[in-house]
């Protein structure tokens, strides 16, 4: 779905005509390593992601943000303002299941804190839901599969890459300093 697409979509659940769209200054964006059980929030490049918040959309929902991929939707959060119980209860309800359960270890490459939560979540053949509780407020994110997939391979890429760099700085100093 285009952006504009997805923001008229969207905008149909507004209960505040007055309430628009903002386009953040900068980005940041969940990398979902499902896998791995690890959700990185990480910054992504603001030629290829464009990513624009709504707040106060309805009744649930006190924020809203959608990243789109080189125009194209890829992932949605919602900041809920409801019950997390009652959060995970209603999307049970849309995603037609109960949800699968883990705990994901959550990193915030600006902060550096690395922090574990119990997670609810849904995988259907095209989009994965999932809904954590934080600071006693329930968040909902969604991610197209074939984005989040793509953007979790480019994150691990750049990870690997940047433990194989120190890796090859400790064996050169290794092998530097033998007598």
């Amino acid at each position: 779905m285009s952006e504009a697409d997805a923001k008229k979509v969207i905008d149909e659940y507004r209960k505040d005509s007055n309430a628009k769209w903002a386009r953040s200054p900068t980005s940041k964006l969940m990398a979902v390593r499902l896998d791995l059980r690890k959700i990185d929030n990480v910054a992504v490049d603001r030629r290829r992601y464009h990513e624009w918040s709504i707040r106060e959309l309805d009744d649930g929902a006190r924020l809203v943000h959608a990243w789109f991929d080189e125009g194209r939707l890829a992932a949605i959060r919602v900041e809920g303002t409801a019950t997390p119980d009652s959060f995970v209860r209603k999307a049970s309800d849309a995603y037609g299941s109960p949800p699968g359960s883990a705990n994901f270890e959550f990193f915030d490459e600006r902060t550096m804190i690395s922090q574990s939560r119990h997670v609810a979540f849904w995988r259907g053949g095209d989009v994965t839901a999932l809904v954590w509780t934080s600071a006693s407020k329930p968040t909902l994110l969604l991610w197209s599969n074939d984005a989040m997939e793509e953007h979790a391979k480019r994150v691990q890429a750049a990870l690997d890459s940047s433990a194989v760099a120190t890796s090859k700085a400790a064996q050169a100093i290794d092998t530097g300093t033998k007598f």
